[in-house]
């Protein structure tokens, strides 16, 4: 009746009632056969026989009588057929939501199916890029200090120009911003560190960046004072601790550079073989100094010959020395060819200094020159070791070396979200460069990516059947309810998508779940190292690309479940044991 179909097949409609109401029942189907066919399988036929038009015995399964016991009367009304319109979007979705709430039970075990899939899937998703993420980390560069290569950005503007202290201080204030790195030319110069037979290779950096508790000794409180850090099996730092700790070791010895520092500490570590060397400012700003030099290009010029030197020769050098007066300039008497009239005194000495970063000039008098008889009372030194070169005075010599920065390292807090910090520095106007992608690696960070990509997609498939198998367990107590909706004239198409939505409504509610944890651990309302991991290597991406997996199983899912369900009749799958 709920139907409206053209055809009712009542089987003993009045058999399990009373005499009163098996009379309404017959005369309302009476009334409906007007524009129906209406077939009643009865054993009382005399509740019926004043109403039939046609009555067919059967026995045993056969027919043995069939009498026409009425004419139908003929009714000059139309009789309308019924139109059957498909169920209206709307209501699927209203029916498909329902469906998902309306069993407590049902509604709980298929969130927590689902839950275990999201899961399953971020947390495989996130392993494998923990471990890329540490495979990217193992790497060299032949320019750079590759210590901490992972959190250092190395930033300078497109121009080389200054980087002032107002600039400095607004990249300080970058969000994720540890620390920033202005003596940056010193941090990727290697250097000696030696006393009589003990001998150490390694990077020096500013104390600043010294993370964690030192072993053994203390920290430093002088400026000569510096602390060591190195790998626990080291020989030297292993066996000879007592020829370490408070004793001098020379880092310089040019002959222009002569710096001691006095290691009063020392850090190990588990990383082989890499040593470091912490140092305090005053330090820092000398090797700083050196490093610059070291990167630069010094010519002198006078009586139109030119010489271009280099920091670690020991003739033909420009020298500093606090016994040459400011402006003045000592030279070799040797080399008074190359002046007018072999006479230098007087002359002008053009001293240049270039580096990718600036160049610059200075100009001096020559006021005397040295010879092998008068070199140690006016300068100090031995002819041997420096002759034919230019002696100049110590600030004129600093002058050269600019103190303005053109180059800075920033080192962020949390390096899986570097990109950030970049962005913004990029928006600022800098010109960055991220030291980890300057890395030079082995091909096992691919190897990685390959066998991922293998994985997720075997768990996928794994996940998909075992997800499969608890979902429609799940759904078979919801057997009789579909084919009711099929049986009330709803098509097999209808009931596939309100099964669809339920499903769908069910992967919204559990992904909206996993936000939420998501959102209560970023905020430190839950503490979980798990939840935490997924919030370090998931983006946006790796969010969208969860929800459409997770819609795509819905939908397999349920293709799957409806193809066994639905090709059955309904009758017989509204029969089957759940």
């Amino acid at each position: 009746l709920a139907k409206d179909t053209p055809i009712i097949i009542a089987d003993e409609p009045t058999g399990n009632l009373d005499s009163k109401n098996a009379i309404s029942i017959i005369k309302l189907l009476h009334k409906i056969s007007k524009d129906k066919l209406v077939i009643i399988v009865t054993h009382n036929y005399e509740q019926v026989e004043e109403y039939v038009t046609r009555c067919i015995t059967m026995n045993d399964g056969k027919v043995i009588k069939d009498n026409i016991i009425k004419n139908i009367e003929n009714t000059s009304e139309e009789v309308s057929v019924s139109k059957y319109l498909d169920t209206k979007l709307i209501s699927m979705i209203r029916l498909g939501i329902r469906n998902t709430f309306n069993i407590k039970t049902k509604f709980i075990l298929l969130l927590f199916v689902y839950l275990f899939v999201i899961f399953s899937l971020s947390g495989a998703y996130t392993t494998f890029k923990n471990s890329e993420y540490e495979a990217s980390n193992v790497g060299y560069n032949m320019y750079f200090n590759t210590k901490n290569a992972n959190k250092r950005i190395i930033v300078k503007h497109n121009d080389n120009s200054i980087i002032n202290l107002e600039e400095i201080e607004s990249i300080k204030n970058i969000n994720n911003v540890d620390k920033v790195l202005t003596q940056d030319t010193f941090y990727d110069t290697s250097i000696d560190i030696t006393k009589g037979d003990i001998f150490f290779y390694g990077n020096v950096m500013n104390t600043d960046m010294l993370e964690g508790k030192i072993d053994k000794g203390s920290m430093p409180i002088n400026d000569n004072e510096a602390i060591i850090e190195g790998y626990k099996n080291d020989y030297y730092l292993s066996l000879e601790e007592d020829n370490i700790l408070n004793n001098e070791f020379s880092l310089l010895d040019t002959s222009i550079n002569k710096i001691n520092v006095k290691i009063v500490g020392i850090k190990y570590t588990d990383t082989c073989c890499d040593t470091t060397l912490y140092v305090g400012n005053s330090i820092s700003d000398k090797l700083n100094k050196f490093a610059y030099l070291e990167k630069s290009n010094l010519t002198y010029t006078y009586g139109g010959v030119s010489t271009k030197t280099n920091i670690y020769d020991t003739f033909s050098n420009v020298i500093p020395s606090d016994k040459v007066k400011k402006g003045e300039a000592y030279a070799s008497s040797e080399v008074v060819n190359n002046c007018k009239g072999y006479d230098c005194k007087n002359s002008i000495v053009n001293v240049h200094l270039d580096n990718m970063y600036y160049s610059k000039d200075i100009d001096l008098t020559i006021t005397n020159l040295y010879t092998k008889k008068n070199i140690e009372k006016l300068l100090g030194v031995k002819y041997e070791d420096y002759n034919g070169s230019i002696f100049i005075n110590s600030e004129d010599y600093d002058s050269l070396l600019s103190n303005q920065v053109n180059q800075i390292s920033v080192f962020v807090d949390n390096d899986k979200l570097v990109s950030e910090v970049i962005t913004e520095l990029k928006d600022k106007g800098y010109d960055t460069f991220y030291l980890k992608d300057g890395l030079e690696v082995e091909g096992i960070s691919n190897i990685i990516k390959i066998v991922k990509l293998v994985v997720m997609v075997i768990l996928f498939i794994i996940l998909f059947f075992i997800t499969y198998f608890v979902i429609k367990l799940i759904l078979k107590s919801r057997n009789q309810y579909y084919s009711i909706l099929r049986m009330l004239g709803s098509s097999k198409s209808v009931s596939k998508k309100i099964l669809k939505i339920e499903l769908y409504s069910i992967t919204v509610v559990s992904y909206l779940v996993f936000i939420l944890l998501i959102v209560l651990v970023n905020n430190g309302v839950i503490d979980s190292n798990t939840l935490k991991n997924l919030i370090t290597f998931m983006g946006i991406k790796e969010y969208t690309l969860l929800f459409i997996t997770l819609i795509l199983m819905s939908y397999l899912t349920s293709v799957r479940y409806a193809r066994r369900v639905f090709k059955k009749s309904a009758i017989t799958t509204f029969n089957e044991e759940v």
